[in-house]
């Protein structure tokens, strides 16, 4: 695929801003500019993007720098207008969560949901449209809560799973996911001891912030 290297230098630019107010010795994460859109449209947006996930978790741009991996991103139709997709990795030590967020920057032309939204139909969204739209979790337009946390509370993830094991009382757990929860915004983990042979399995939630522990016994499957 021909890529356009001013387009790509644009993407980099938004996310350079702050380079200099970092530490020298910061690990800036790095971005997969191979997979990012590169038309205007796109790089007009994923700017807006990174100036409503700064404000939405009050981050600063150094922790976005430190923390934040760009993957992908792409711009789509469907039935209700035009939305991008920005997907990336959160990174805190070991850990790391992927996640996907997305808005809709162009409603269709004569669409009437969302009626007390006064947000323009069929032209192009401002910055301040989308965050009115976001906010009210309209067009499944959603930006994620993320804590602006510097360190996890386990050295590694052995430690965590030891910690894990020890608080919901189980043998061994296998980890499924580290993702980050939607409600306290914290880089958490999720590990399940499975026992096919009678269909019970005990599924574990660990928040690597705080270490709070959530256990759920439940069927390994349905038949």
């Amino acid at each position: 695929m021909k890529v356009n290297f001013l387009k790509l230098t644009a993407i980099l630019l938004i996310f350079a801003g702050s380079f200099s107010s970092c530490k020298e010795n910061d690990d800036l994460c790095t971005f997969t500019t191979s997979n990012l859109c590169t038309d205007d449209v796109c790089i007009k947006y994923l700017e807006v993007w990174k100036d409503l996930f700064v404000k939405k978790n009050k981050l600063t741009e150094c922790y976005l720098y430190r923390h934040i991996e760009l993957d992908k991103s792409s711009v789509g139709d469907w039935i209700e207008g035009t939305s991008i997709t920005i997907c990336y990795s959160v990174k805190v030590d070991w850990a790391v969560a992927y996640n996907c967020d997305q808005f809709i920057i162009k409603i269709k032309e004569g669409n009437t949901l969302f009626p007390a939204l006064n947000v323009p139909r069929g032209d192009y969204l401002t910055k301040g449209d989308i965050e009115k739209i976001i906010d009210f979790e309209a067009f499944a337009s959603e930006i994620i809560k993320l804590s602006p946390s510097e360190k996890l509370k386990f050295k590694t993830m052995d430690d965590a799973i030891d910690f894990a094991i020890r608080k919901a009382n189980v043998n061994t757990l296998d980890l499924t996911r580290i993702f980050i929860d939607k409600a306290t915004g914290h880089i958490s983990l999720e590990a399940v001891e499975s026992h096919y042979e009678i269909n019970k399995c005990i599924f574990v939630t660990l928040d690597l912030i705080n270490g709070k522990t959530n256990v759920v016994e439940s069927v390994c499957y349905y038949d």
